[in-house]
């Protein structure tokens, strides 16, 4: 049995793909796999961000309270800058020396049981900006002029870098030392 070549010829024009055909599935399967890679990469960044958020707030969150846990409990103050405090607070049956600071070589904050606040415990790390705000009734309150019993409040501003290189997340909280002798505030407004 002999197949004329013509009629083999138009049987396999009518059964294939023609090249457009072909080149236009491409394209659609290409535009489809892009859209497709884009929700990926959207939800991954997605996951990314909130897995970040939830460090940073679980982070600050530990750093904030140790730092109010620690001030609310002083009793005296011997230094009072805008990123260090060092304070004396009952322990057991006496009395230690603490320094809570930033160190700035490393943007880290740390706790110190030595005046110099040297060689300290690590309380949280990639911190941008630290302030601490001493309040009196009528204004700020400071260390040596203002004696003990006039510290109302110290504020605590704290700003950690995100590690993908977004915008500063900021924590803020306002600590009223309980140990200070003073009359406490009413409803003074705290800076």
């Amino acid at each position: 049995m002999i197949i004329r070549a013509d009629r083999w010829l138009n049987s396999y024009r009518e059964s294939g793909f023609t090249l457009i055909e072909v080149i236009v599935s491409l394209i659609i399967v290409g535009i489809m796999t892009a859209v497709a890679g884009m929700a990926i990469v959207t939800g991954i960044r997605g996951y990314v961000f909130a897995r970040d958020n939830t460090v940073i707030s679980q982070k600050a969150r530990m750093a904030v309270a140790r730092m109010g846990r620690e001030l609310m409990e002083l009793t005296d103050v011997t230094t009072a800058d805008a990123s260090r405090i060092t304070y004396k607070r009952p322990d057991g049956g006496g009395v230690i020396t603490q320094t809570i600071y930033l160190d700035p070589i490393d943007d880290v904050i740390k706790i110190s049981a030595k005046d110099d606040g040297g060689d300290g415990d690590l309380l949280i790390d990639r911190v941008s900006s630290f302030t601490l705000t001493y309040c009196k009734e009528m204004g700020n309150w400071v260390a040596g002029a203002d004696d003990i019993q006039s510290l109302d409040a110290v504020k605590i501003d704290l700003d950690l870098t995100r590690s993908d290189g977004g915008a500063d997340v900021a924590f803020s909280t306002t600590v009223i030392p309980r140990n200070t002798g003073a009359p406490g505030i009413s409803f003074r407004k705290v800076n």
